[in-house]
């Protein structure tokens, strides 16, 4: 059967530290797993450690938003966070777990959200970034130059993956967009919206439903897309949830 087996436990946080967890990484190798917090703190363990084995404090001014691992070819780990600082930054992950910065990437009008490593495809080592500012940045991982910088969509970019020459980049504009990877600039294939950016007169019931038992678990569901798309709003607020402080929100969204 399939399931998931606990076999280390929970990992520990210093109790110092009162920051959420922000970002979570583990190394190719399964041997280290570094978390991140929005207190700007980083948790190096080793696999088997319930305790951190090193802690950095002030990663990043204002918190660190995620982390990526990469083993290198001599068998050190190197490690990106990105952070509210608008900083990507590049840590070498020594035998003791302590982190040495090795460099601090600077391109970014907005906080940085995400980072990704990859080898482009003409062999080049490089690292992806996102951010508030709707950009992707593609990073030389040996020079720490700035490969190419592309406006990917309408608002901010907060995850990235990568396979081969193919980028894949999501959006609080709701959207998924597919990109290929040509020596070190991005070429978009095409969008994929996410279900809620379809037409609302298009949903089938099933769709309005699961919808507004999400929102309003106690509201009536018996409604179609066209009945939402064709009423007045305050018509249709009083239809499916009547006054109350839920009324405000739904209003919102509704506009």
């Amino acid at each position: 059967s399939s399931g998931i087996n606990a076999e280390y436990g929970y990992l520990k946080q210093t109790e110092s530290d009162s920051g959420m967890l922000s970002g979570l990484c583990l190394s190719e190798d399964n041997s280290i797993i570094v978390s991140a917090a929005t207190s700007g703190t980083l948790f190096v363990y080793d696999i088997n450690s319930v305790k951190p084995r090193h802690c950095q404090y002030d990663a990043h001014d204002m918190g660190v938003n995620g982390c990526d691992i990469k083993q290198l070819e001599d068998q050190r780990h190197i490690l990106c966070t990105v952070g509210a600082d608008y900083l990507a930054k590049l840590w070498i992950v020594e035998a003791d777990y302590s982190l040495s910065l090795q460099n601090t990437l600077s391109g970014h009008s907005g906080q940085v959200l995400c980072c990704k490593f990859a080898q482009l495809p003409d062999g080049t080592q490089a690292l992806f970034t996102g951010s508030v500012d709707k950009t992707v940045i593609i990073w030389d991982l040996d020079s720490g130059d700035k490969l190419h910088q592309s406006i990917c969509h309408t608002s901010f970019v907060y995850s990235i993956a990568l396979q081969d020459d193919k980028l894949v980049t999501c959006s609080s504009d709701k959207t998924v967009k597919r990109w290929t990877v040509t020596s070190g600039k991005v070429k978009t294939i095409n969008v994929i919206p996410i279900a809620h950016q379809d037409k609302l007169a298009d949903w089938s019931n099933k769709q309005v439903r699961g919808w507004l038992q999400r929102l309003l678990p106690n509201c009536d569901t018996s409604h179609t897309g066209k009945d939402i798309a064709n009423q007045d709003v305050d018509v249709l607020l009083d239809a499916i949830i009547g006054p109350g402080p839920t009324r405000a929100k739904l209003h919102r969204l509704l506009l």
